[in-house]
């Protein structure tokens, strides 16, 4: 029971870790029993110890955990009822019995997958990201706050933390362990560019630019958002033609209206901005080939059922 996680990948990395822990444990209070048998009170006091750390890491260290919990065991069962050999390795013998109940129990009876729980988060992180995109200037206000992504990349690194399950499911015949990687670690580089772009059209906002460049980031702020549609399957890939030619025509029409200093002391802000909606699309347009590869079957037949309108 201690062994079932939340994910086949989990249990299969609990049950794994508990073995091996309690090798190890046993192993320890096997030579602590044989050099500290007289000892009475200093083994009760290491079971003790080992009780304590495995309640404190159980939850980010279950290895070390399941050491604790197999060494305070083997002393507690040693100073009770006088544990031999035979009873230490009957302790190994059951750990590992119950360890692998546990995963058969995960992988055949209750098969929940973390590769496809990871999929979906990434998914509703995508969508978070676009609708903080959208909400941020120049469409918003300069009162918009900062650091917008600072939150979702938090629950990104969630998500990393557990990426080893997936290489647990991948021995079990499941999903590639692969494609998932490589979709969270697009979309670390993602919020990257994102909390770049969300730093810049905050100094820009600050600075009450024209109207005429306010017009070119507005362009670009939409191939960016019509990326990010594309990236989530709600609408076809737009023409990188007709993207560049609108932008192009704004661009141009705010580089002749920049007759002023003021203006021209912008122009390198504003070049960063541009500079990092275009770095954004290619790591959008990366998420939106693994998702799609990686959507349901059913899902990749059907045809998108309606478009996003671009805010």
């Amino acid at each position: 029971m201690f062994v079932l996680g939340n994910s086949v990948g989990e249990t299969y990395v609990r049950a794994r870790y508990r073995s091996v822990g309690t090798v190890i444990g046993v192993i320890i209070g096997f030579v602590c029993i044989a050099f500290l048998e007289s000892h009475i009170w200093v083994l009760a006091a290491m079971c003790l110890i080992g009780q304590m750390i495995g309640l404190v890491t159980n939850r980010e260290r279950y290895d070390i955990a399941s050491a604790a919990v197999g060494l305070s065991i083997v002393l507690a069962l040693h100073l009770i009822s006088g544990l031999g050999t035979d009873g230490m390795l009957a302790r190994i013998y059951e750990t590992a019995i119950g360890a692998g109940i546990a995963l058969a129990v995960s992988w055949l009876i209750l098969p929940v997958y973390a590769a496809d729980e990871i999929r979906d988060k990434v998914v509703s992180l995508v969508r978070r990201f676009r609708h903080a995109f959208a909400e941020a200037w120049p469409r918003g206000t300069a009162a918009t706050p900062r650091n917008m992504t600072e939150s979702l990349s938090l629950e990104l690194r969630v998500i990393a933390d557990r990426l080893p399950q997936i290489g647990a499911e991948t021995v079990l015949g499941h999903r590639s362990a692969g494609d998932v990687i490589t979709l969270v670690s697009t979309l670390e580089v993602l919020t990257t560019y994102l909390a770049l772009l969300e730093d810049v059209a905050h100094r820009l906002a600050t600075l009450s630019p024209r109207a005429e460049v306010t017009t070119a980031l507005e362009a670009a702020r939409a191939r960016t958002l019509r990326a990010f549609d594309a990236a989530l399957g709600e609408s076809p890939p737009a023409a990188k033609a007709a993207d560049a030619s609108e932008l192009d025509a704004a661009l141009s029409i705010a580089l002749n209206t920049a007759d002023t200093a003021d203006t021209r002391r912008l122009m390198p802000i504003v070049a960063d901005y541009l500079s990092f909606s275009e770095a954004v699309l290619r790591p959008l347009a990366d998420l939106g080939g693994i998702l799609a590869a990686s959507a349901p079957r059913e899902r990749r037949r059907a045809e998108p059922s309606a478009t996003q309108p671009t805010q």
